[in-house]
C-alpha cells in the first residue's frame, strides 16, 4: 500500500469501507507493455465499467499522486430571489407570505454566482482535469453509477438521478443519459455517434492512435444495442456509409466545457502509424467534427417540405473490404479500402481558405475545401483534387431588381471527398480533406410553384446540366 499511489490507496481504503471486495484499476489490472492483453482488455471495457457496482472518478486529481479527497470548499455567494405573490384565496388576506432562502453552494472551479449552474448542458465535473483524458470519456458514459471528487464537495450520478452537496439539482439534470442515448429512434442514432466521436477527439490522449480503444467500450455498447446486424469499421458502421465519410477537422482541441464544434482552425495531421483507412476519422490526429445530413427513407421524405429536407445520396459504395489488426472487432486495422461508384470533377487549385469561386465549362462553382492534415501559420498552396461527391440538394436562389428582369438560378449543394491519386495504383486514391460545393447554373425557369412539393434531385441535376462523369473509384 506504501508503494501505491495517493489516489489508489484511497481508492482501495473507500471500498473496504463500503463493504466491496473486488476493486477495478486499469493500470494495475491491465498489464500495460502487453500489447496482446492490452487490446483483450480494451475490448471489455463496457462490460467492466457498465456491471460495476460503483466508479470513484478522482476529478480534479491532475496524477495519482493527489487522491480522491481534495480540501472542502464552503464558499457561499449572494443569489438573486424572484418571488411572484399570488393571489390569497378568499378569507385569508390575513396570512402572511414567506420565502425561505440561502446563499448558493459555489462549485469547484468557479469563482462567481454567474458562472454558476450556468446552463451549459454540463454538469461542473467536466471541467475538472480528469475530463481533459480521452480515455474517461467511456468510463463516464458506461458507469452504472459514479462519485465524483470534485474541487471542494462529492457529486453522485447514477441512472436515476444526480445530486451535488449544494442539494441544487438543475444544472445536473441537463445531460443526456447514455442509455437513454441508446434507446432514442433511430433517426438520432447518426447524430448521438457522431456527438460520442466528437466529444472523444476533442480530448487529450497520450498516445494519438488510441482513438479507437478508447472508443471501443461505448461500440461495443451501441452495437448491443442499436447495432445487431451491422458492422463496425474503424470507428464507422457499414450501414452508414457513405454518409458517416462527411466528417472534416474541426472543433477546438481545449477544454470540453466550451462549445465551439464548428471551427476549422485547428491543428490535425495522419497518424504516424497505421491504425485505419484516409477515409475513416481515426487516421488523422485531432478534433472532427461531422456535417450531419439527413438522407431519411424515402416514405418518411415525402412528408417533408422544406427543400433542405430533400438530400440525397448521389454516389454508390460498392464494396467495404477491410482486416483487422487484431482479435478485437472494435480496434485498429490492419489495411481497408472502400469502392464507391458515382460522380466526380476535377478541381484545379483548390486552396484551405474561405470559399472561393471556380468558372467553367459545367457553370460557376463555390468550393470550400477543408484539407484533413492543417497547421496554424500554414501557407495555403492550391492543390488538384478529385471531387466526389457524397450527398447533395437542390433549390432555387432568386434575384429580383426593381428595374431588370429576375434572375433565377437553380443551385445544387453537394458535399463530399476531396481524392489525391495513390502512387501506382489505377483509379485508387487516398482522400486528403473535405469539400462542399455549390454548382450554379442561371435558369429562366426552375420551379413553376414555389410551393410545388416535388423537387429536381440532385444527382440528375449533376448529371444532365452540370455533365459530370461517373467513374468507380478506390479510397485507401
Amino acid at each position: 500500500m506504501r508503494d501505491l499511489p495517493t489516489t489508489f490507496s484511497d481508492a482501495i481504503h473507500l471500498s473496504r469501507a463500503l463493504g466491496i471486495p473486488y476493486l477495478w484499476i486499469d493500470s494495475l489490472c491491465i498489464i500495460q507493455d502487453d500489447k496482446a492483453d492490452w487490446n483483450r482488455e480494451a475490448e471489455c471495457m463496457a462490460d467492466v465499467y457498465g456491471n460495476a457496482t460503483l466508479t470513484f472518478s478522482a476529478d480534479a486529481a491532475p496524477s495519482g499522486e493527489d487522491g480522491l479527497f481534495q480540501p472542502v470548499s464552503r464558499r457561499r455567494v449572494p443569489a438573486a430571489v424572484k418571488y411572484c405573490c399570488p393571489s390569497s384565496p378568499a378569507g385569508d388576506e390575513d396570512e402572511p407570505n414567506y420565502v425561505y432562502g440561502r446563499r448558493i453552494f459555489v462549485h469547484g472551479r468557479y469563482t462567481s454566482a454567474e458562472k454558476v449552474h450556468s446552463i451549459t448542458n454540463a454538469p461542473p465535473w467536466v471541467y475538472e482535469p480528469l475530463h481533459l483524458r480521452a480515455w474517461t470519456f467511456q468510463e463516464y458514459l458506461l458507469s452504472r453509477r459514479i462519485v465524483h471528487f470534485v474541487t471542494g464537495e462529492l457529486l453522485w450520478d447514477c441512472r436515476r438521478t444526480e445530486g451535488c452537496e449544494c442539494q441544487i439539482q438543475e444544472v445536473l439534470t441537463e445531460r443526456p443519459q447514455f442509455h437513454d442515448l441508446l434507446r432514442t429512434s433511430w433517426r438520432i442514432h447518426g447524430t448521438v455517434w457522431w456527438y460520442f466521436i466528437e466529444t472523444l477527439s476533442r480530448r487529450g490522449m497520450t498516445y494519438p492512435s488510441d482513438s479507437l480503444p478508447a472508443l471501443a467500450g461505448i461500440a461495443k455498447a451501441v452495437s448491443a444495442s442499436w447495432r445487431h446486424n451491422d458492422c463496425y469499421i474503424a470507428g464507422h458502421w457499414k450501414s452508414e456509409l457513405p454518409r458517416s465519410l462527411l466528417w472534416r477537422r474541426g472543433g477546438q482541441l481545449h477544454h470540453p466545457g466550451a462549445h465551439n464544434y464548428g471551427g476549422t482552425n485547428v491543428a490535425s495531421r495522419r497518424q504516424a502509424r497505421y491504425v485505419a483507412p484516409s477515409w475513416a476519422w481515426p487516421s488523422v490526429v485531432g478534433p472532427v467534427y461531422h456535417d450531419n445530413v439527413y438522407t431519411d427513407p424515402p416514405d418518411v421524405r415525402e412528408r417533408w417540405v422544406s427543400s433542405y429536407d430533400y438530400t440525397h445520396i448521389v454516389c454508390q459504395v460498392l464494396n467495404v473490404s477491410y482486416e483487422l489488426a487484431s482479435s478485437n472487432p472494435y480496434g485498429h486495422l490492419r489495411s481497408g479500402s472502400i469502392v464507391i461508384r458515382g460522380m466526380t470533377l476535377m478541381l484545379h487549385g483548390c486552396v484551405d481558405v474561405e470559399d472561393s469561386e471556380h468558372k467553367g465549362k459545367q457553370g460557376r462553382l463555390h468550393v470550400r475545401f477543408i484539407r484533413d492534415e492543417w497547421q496554424p501559420g500554414q501557407a495555403a498552396s492550391p492543390e488538384d483534387v478529385l471531387y466526389l461527391p457524397i450527398v447533395g440538394n437542390c433549390y432555387r436562389k432568386d434575384y429580383i431588381h426593381s428595374s431588370r428582369p429576375p434572375k433565377l438560378h437553380r443551385v445544387v449543394q453537394t458535399k463530399g471527398l476531396a481524392l489525391k491519386a495513390a502512387a501506382g495504383q489505377d483509379d485508387t486514391f487516398v482522400r486528403i480533406g473535405f469539400l462542399r460545393v455549390y454548382f450554379y447554373r442561371r435558369r429562366q425557369a426552375v420551379w413553376k410553384d414555389r410551393r410545388e412539393r416535388k423537387r429536381p434531385r440532385a444527382e440528375e441535376i449533376l448529371k444532365t446540366e452540370f455533365q459530370l462523369p461517373v467513374r468507380t473509384v478506390t479510397i485507401i
